[in-house]
């Protein structure tokens, strides 16, 4: 069983809020559907590193926040 972080519960949260698939998120942040979900299921094979973290709040900002 795997617990989700905060940035994981959030990520989830804010994507189901803008009505995004894992698919639909991922192809905007260059990633997989499966890398997003081990990051919102807190999977311990797939932890983001600083840098995906940084750049993933950068463009999760953009879409989730000034975009509106």
């Amino acid at each position: 069983m795997f617990i989700p972080t905060p940035f994981g519960v959030m990520l989830k949260e804010k994507r189901e809020n803008a009505k995004l698939s894992q698919g639909e998120l991922a192809e905007v942040l260059n990633k997989t559907a499966q890398y997003i979900s081990n990051i919102e299921k807190g999977k311990n094979n797939s932890p983001p590193d600083d840098t995906d973290i940084f750049l993933l709040i950068n463009k999760i900002i953009k879409i989730f926040f000034i975009s509106k």
